[in-house]
């Protein structure tokens, strides 16, 4: 085994990220804060009913979930982000205060209330920013394991600007990982990410577990990965992995497939009573701006790898696919100008409110992919067809996450998210979830 010290020139300062539990209990003191001043300021007293206070709370963090403030506090627009937000949450307030009288606010009192909630949010965030440029820095890590694996490791590391590399311990000599001691001791409050692999050499093992009892931050690779990108690492997958982690639990939990199940029927119906009108309006332009059929049925992958017929709104020239199946790319020229449009807001994608129904998909899960890229995707990536043992979704864990594939390694990558998601598949996070989408589809630009 040999160590291979390389220094990371791309290891720039990092604001270090507050978990989003802090972020949520900061805001909540704003909304206390301003509530309780605005009351002050316009009454001359901090008698302060509670619902006053409860009324904004929800919206408030809801609406800031949704326009990703408690994922990158730290961004160039947030003000902008929470005066929208602030303006959001301002319209619930409203519509519940002259629903029920009892919750009455004064428009006086009201514009206060919301400049307050502004003012502190943003200030908080900004003060925060400022005082950690400048004393973060990048957490110095080292890297043990296999030469191929701690390579991949090493490249997603240096592409966030959180991490440094600075040094590897390899296995392949017969040192016994005597330089893992050395290169630690050099370090500040290192972090050691190792692979989990029955090769690893025993020496090796226990200089890490006198690394951990030392006071050194160990951690395995696929706890890293889930931890800080909420994927597992397509590259280290393996059987022995799949029997002995933690999770995977949906499959037979049967109180969540059933609540699932009623809570897709449920929204499904409302979504498509709701939306009606919207989806005629489509239909007919559709209808008006080419020629073709309005809808598009096209065979997809459903749970444990049953073909059905996915609906769509035709987003793209009737003869789209004369030539084959293919993946779609950017400024595609097939596509549409209405189906440009209802590509950019997800709109295309209603129909499948159907398929929902019918219990072909659900709301969240793997998206559905089709068979032709499937064969060829269970050819080159391993553990491929794990993604369809649970149904797949309208949206998912990796389409929040990373921007549409059309190629292989997208394809690999979108699997990484979707194995986590299958991993640690729960309600709360569906709901999440749903939430990021409707981040997407407001604030981001990665339909085709």
């Amino acid at each position: 085994m040999r160590a291979d010290v390389r220094g990371d020139a791309r290891a720039a300062m990092n604001t270090p990220r507050l978990s989003g539990k802090t972020l949520v209990l900061l805001d909540v003191l704003c909304v206390v804060a301003a509530v309780s001043l605005s009351h002050l300021i316009r009454f001359s007293n901090l008698f302060i009913k509670l619902e006053s206070i409860a009324l904004w709370l929800l919206p408030v963090t809801v609406v800031f979930y949704v326009l990703e403030l408690y994922e990158r506090f730290a961004f160039r627009d947030a003000a902008l982000r929470a005066v929208v937000g602030v303006g959001v949450s301002g319209m619930f307030v409203v519509g519940i205060s002259y629903a029920f009288l009892q919750f009455f606010i004064g428009r006086g009192l009201f514009i206060l209330q919301s400049l307050l909630i502004v003012l502190f949010t943003v200030l908080w965030r900004a003060a925060y920013g400022l005082f950690m440029r400048h004393i973060a820095r990048a957490v110095d890590v080292v890297i043990c394991g296999p030469r191929e694996v701690a390579d991949k490791v090493a490249e997603d590391l240096c592409q966030s600007e959180s991490y440094a590399v600075r040094g590897s311990c390899l296995y392949d000599g017969a040192d016994g990982g005597a330089h893992l001691d050395e290169i630690s001791k050099k370090l500040q409050n290192p972090l050691i990410i190792f692979v989990d692999d029955p090769k690893m050499p025993q020496a090796v093992m226990r200089r890490l577990i006198r690394c951990r009892m030392g006071g050194i931050r160990v951690k395995e690779v696929v706890d890293f990965y889930e931890d800080e990108w909420s994927r597992i690492p397509a590259y280290h997958l393996s059987d022995r992995w799949f029997v002995f982690s933690r999770g995977f639990t949906a499959g037979h939990n049967v109180l969540y497939q059933r609540a699932k199940r009623v809570f897709d029927v449920a929204l499904a119906a409302a979504l498509g009573a709701l939306l009606s009108p919207l989806m005629l309006i489509l239909a007919a332009l559709i209808r008006l701006t080419s020629p073709g059929p309005v809808f598009y049925r096209q065979e997809r992958y459903g749970i444990n790898e049953s073909v059905f017929e996915v609906i769509k709104f035709r987003s793209m020239a009737d003869d789209a696919e004369k030539n084959g199946a293919v993946w779609a790319q950017d400024n595609d020229p097939r596509v549409t100008a209405v189906g440009r449009v209802m590509r950019r807001f997800r709109m295309d994608e209603l129909p499948q409110i159907i398929n929902i129904v019918r219990g072909e998909m659900s709301f969240v899960g793997p998206r559905p992919e089709r068979p032709v890229f499937v064969t060829r995707l269970r050819q080159e990536i391993d553990y491929y067809s794990y993604r369809h043992i649970i149904r797949p979704g309208l949206t998912g864990w990796a389409q929040v996450n990373y921007p549409y594939g059309a190629n292989v390694q997208d394809a690999i990558r979108k699997l990484e998210y979707d194995l986590y998601y299958i991993k640690n598949s729960s309600f709360s996070l569906d709901m999440l979830i749903m939430l990021k989408t409707a981040t997407v589809v407001l604030l981001r630009s990665w339909s085709r």
